[in-house]
């Protein structure tokens, strides 16, 4: 029916084919394909709990809720650049993936659905969508902010007057006596 609308990654990345017997199949596995690399290399099988394709939208989002529950872990005594992996690993799919195909979607919905519910899901799904990409780039801004300020802090000038090579809080080096 006019109302369906295709929840799928590849489906709506991908080029159409030129004639109406054209296929999708080779693009429509190149998509899933991608996605489930991306998985794979975190250790994650979302497609697994969605029971649907890995380039779904549950799936996706699926995989967003298992990233964010690994941060959560990490928060509570991990290291500083696990911590930043994982938020720039949600930052990246949030680009490479949701964010370059679900606009399209989330328009199509409006668009067609007959009741008001599925419009104002997916308008509420754009709205977190666009708010958890501000907040990642806040987060990962104020990591190499910190992580720079680390750095500085930890930087050992040398006495360049006296050549002597006197680091802050080293009382015998280039002491004299």
């Amino acid at each position: 029916p006019a109302t369906q609308t295709c929840p799928f990654e590849s489906y709506h990345r991908a080029p159409r084919p030129a004639s109406p017997e054209g296929s999708f199949a080779p693009l429509l596995a190149y998509a899933a394909g991608a996605v489930r690399q991306t998985y794979r290399s975190w250790g994650l099988r979302p497609e697994e709990e969605t029971q649907e394709v890995p380039d779904h939208a549950a799936t996706e989002l699926r995989f967003m809720a298992m990233l964010v529950a690994i941060e959560s872990q990490l928060g509570y005594g991990g290291e500083d650049w696990q911590l930043a992996a994982v938020l720039r690993a949600q930052a990246d799919f949030l680009d490479q993936h949701i964010l370059a195909w679900f606009p399209a979607w989330i328009a199509t919905v409006q668009a067609r659905a007959r009741l008001p519910f599925y419009r104002t899901l997916v308008h509420l799904l754009a709205r977190f969508l666009e708010r958890d990409r501000r907040t990642l780039t806040l987060l990962l801004g104020a990591r190499e902010l910190s992580s720079a300020l680390a750095r500085i802090e930890n930087a050992s000038p040398r006495d360049s007057a006296s050549g002597a090579g006197v680091h802050p809080g080293d009382s015998n080096k280039g002491d004299p006596s």
